[in-house]
């Protein structure tokens, strides 16, 4: 369970349900960029290919859970702010050419997913698009808030204009949906949720 009393956890645990997804894009593009023919590129891709969905996912998953987290405690702490505990990049130098690295990256691999499907196995990704949709929604998330740098409470996030209305029931879903992916040790429960309007 969550626990908000003496404030708001950056991450209230969900950092640790997902993986590095660029580790793993990095590793299966080294391998198909060492073979050569067409069916061993194939053959490797189809290898690769489970897991760098699922990591796709999970990462994606990620995103949505700290949009769901941001929602949670800017509505709920809104008359009675909270501190935000272990927010590690309050007070540093923000530039806006930095720290977007691992979303550009999954935002571009989307994009690849469907091209390298269709090339390697003549048909769709199988990757729902609305994540592809949480993922912008989470960088420009990350944008408005300026990587956290000046965030000390609650009251200092900023939301994007695609996440839903709050109501007391939409409140309870979220905190609901995140301590069940803690939880359960499945960030992927976050997408019961849909953040987005």
């Amino acid at each position: 369970m969550i626990n908000c009393e003496n404030g708001a956890p950056f991450d209230p645990g969900i950092r640790d349900l997902t993986d590095y997804f660029a580790e793993i894009a990095y590793t299966a593009e080294t391998a198909l960029s060492q073979t050569k023919s067409f069916h061993a590129k194939k053959a490797k891709y189809m290898m690769y290919y489970p897991q760098l969905k699922k990591s796709f996912e999970k990462n994606t998953a990620f995103c949505a859970a700290c949009l769901i987290w941001a929602f949670y405690i800017f509505y709920t702490f809104q008359d009675n702010p909270k501190e935000i505990l272990g927010n590690n990049f309050y007070g540093q130098d923000y530039n806006e050419q930095e720290g977007f690295d691992d979303i550009d990256l999954l935002i571009k691999y989307f994009e690849k997913f469907e091209r390298d499907s269709k090339y390697y196995f003549s048909k769709e990704p199988g990757i729902d698009l609305s994540l592809c949709n949480i993922a912008f929604v989470y960088k420009k998330f990350l944008q408005l808030n300026k990587n956290f740098v000046n965030t000390k409470t609650t009251n200092d996030l900023k939301l994007p204009e695609e996440i839903i209305d709050y109501s007391p029931s939409a409140g309870e879903k979220a905190l609901e949906v995140l301590n069940s992916a803690i939880e359960n040790k499945d960030i992927l429960k976050v997408l019961e949720f849909n953040i987005l309007k």
